[in-house]
């Protein structure tokens, strides 16, 4: 089973052939789905996260995945998290290993928690000093699989599939 895009996702995909590199999925209360973007005028979502327009993806009964983008909405991806993208509640690491939780963002600017309490913030700080001081992101979607009708961790699937022996 493919991603579920979620109310909020930041997205890239093409429209008519044309990159639109930066997007958000905007769930209507209906469960209709659109790809805001300031690109392309279409239909309006009820939220448009700050941009100018809006694209209707999903009819309300559809699922949210990739195989049910409709409306010459192709390439559909879930955008990488990075220091320039960070919101409310990602993780970044320190070059110690210790891990910051976002607690706002005003701006181009981030509130980090501390690494030993994730409810108190401490300084505000902007992606290039995150960047510079060697801070690293946690991208906390990660990839699945499914085996038998049961999803598990792909990365710990891969580690364990390395501890069997190959049959000749």
């Amino acid at each position: 089973m493919s991603y579920q895009f979620k109310h909020g996702d930041r997205v890239t995909c093409d429209f008519h052939g044309s990159k639109i590199c930066d997007g958000r999925v905007s769930i209507n209360s209906d469960g209709t789905g659109f790809i805001c973007q300031n690109e392309f005028m279409g239909l309006s979502a009820d939220e448009l996260f700050g941009y100018k327009f809006s694209l209707m993806t999903w009819p309300p009964y559809k699922e949210k995945t990739v195989e049910n983008a409709a409306f010459s909405v192709t390439n559909l991806k879930l955008m990488e998290k990075t220091l320039d993208n960070l919101e409310v509640v990602d993780s970044v690491w320190n070059d110690d290993g210790g891990e910051f939780i976002v607690l706002g963002v005003c701006g181009s600017v981030y509130l980090l928690s501390t690494d030993t309490n994730c409810e108190i913030g401490t300084f505000f700080f902007t992606a290039k000093y995150l960047r510079d001081n060697g801070y690293t992101v946690k991208n906390t979607k990660e990839e699945t699989i499914e085996i038998d009708g049961k999803k598990y961790k792909k990365s710990e699937v891969s580690d364990r599939v390395k501890e069997l022996k190959p049959v000749e």
